[in-house]
């Protein structure tokens, strides 16, 4: 939970670009998925637009089974 008292974001935060990371390549490395995005960015102020957001699964929302108050 935040200050405001929210705290439902299963799915993440939105972003401005959605890309697949590619943990094949070195930090770096200018052919890695993240960093050419990142480099695009810089270039052309703007996102390539090419990723797709991808949910969570179900059962990965590991908040409903943890006991809480609200507070922490």
């Amino acid at each position: 939970m935040n200050r405001k008292n929210e705290g439902d974001f299963f799915d993440g935060l939105p972003a401005n670009s959605y890309i697949e990371e590619d943990i094949t390549k070195n930090f770096g490395d200018p052919e890695e998925t993240l960093l050419q995005e990142v480099l695009y960015f810089i270039e052309h102020g703007s996102f390539t637009g090419t990723g797709v957001k991808k949910s969570i699964p179900a059962d990965l929302h590991q908040w409903d089974r943890i006991p809480h108050s609200g507070a922490i």
